[in-house]
């Protein structure tokens, strides 16, 4: 009976239905080498809980029981891909990710950090909606636009730390974040009211902080220190 079932790199394709009812397996290792994952093959692997696999594989792999995940290949994170897993508290992304997808981890209650490597240059919309116990985020250098709605609901969110390479935020990406209290920004006072804030961007989040390289900053941008 498997429990850990560890695909071996020789392995480029996983077939329909490869392991179908498995339920004994509760932890998936898929290497970076497979390009296919066939349709239903891992139906019914209810118990899986932890996966280490690529961008490929995400949609394949059953996300009822699925606690931790590392993400270990591949260069993007389709959207809906773990949209309302709700048990995953644990994501780690390869730095071969290029762009996060819309509403990829959308309503992952569980989850309470992320760290966005410095490989990701897009987060799209609603990609941390009502992520309802996330505390604190730190975002990659190179993260250019946060998209619509991209972490409201977050109402525990607490810390975000953002590169200078930021241009544009768009409008209700922090709202409802009635816990924020320090946005830390890699660049000058001046550098983080240049960017692009588009309208209700912060909506009815809490007075948080901006904590730039030569002061501080209130959530409208009006200087503190």
């Amino acid at each position: 009976m498997v429990t850990d079932l560890v695909i071996p790199n020789s392995i480029t394709t996983i077939n329909d239905y490869a392991f179908n009812n498995c339920t004994s397996i509760t932890s998936v290792t898929i290497p970076n080498t497979v390009t296919t994952v066939g349709t239903f093959s891992f139906l019914g692997c209810s118990n899986v809980s932890t996966a280490t696999i690529p961008t490929t594989a995400i949609s394949s792999i059953p996300h009822i029981n699925l606690k931790t995940l590392v993400i270990s290949g591949g260069d993007s994170i389709d959207k809906y891909a773990l949209m309302n897993c709700s048990n995953l508290a644990s994501i780690t992304i390869s730095d071969s990710v290029k762009t996060i997808g819309e509403s990829a981890f959308s309503k992952c209650s569980s989850l309470t950090s992320i760290v966005i490597p410095n490989s990701v240059t897009q987060i799209s919309s609603y990609a941390f909606e009502n992520c309802t116990n996330l505390e604190s985020v730190i975002c990659g250098e190179n993260v250019t636009n946060i998209g619509w709605k991209t972490f409201s609901g977050c109402k525990k969110l607490k810390t975000l730390k953002l590169g200078n390479k930021i241009k544009s935020i768009t409008s209700y990406a922090f709202e409802d974040c009635t816990s924020l209290e320090t946005i830390t920004y890699a660049g000058s006072k001046a550098e983080w009211i240049a960017i692009k804030k588009e309208y209700s961007w912060n909506e009815n989040s809490s007075e948080f902080k901006v904590i730039c390289t030569d002061g501080k900053l209130d959530k409208n941008s009006n200087e503190i220190e």
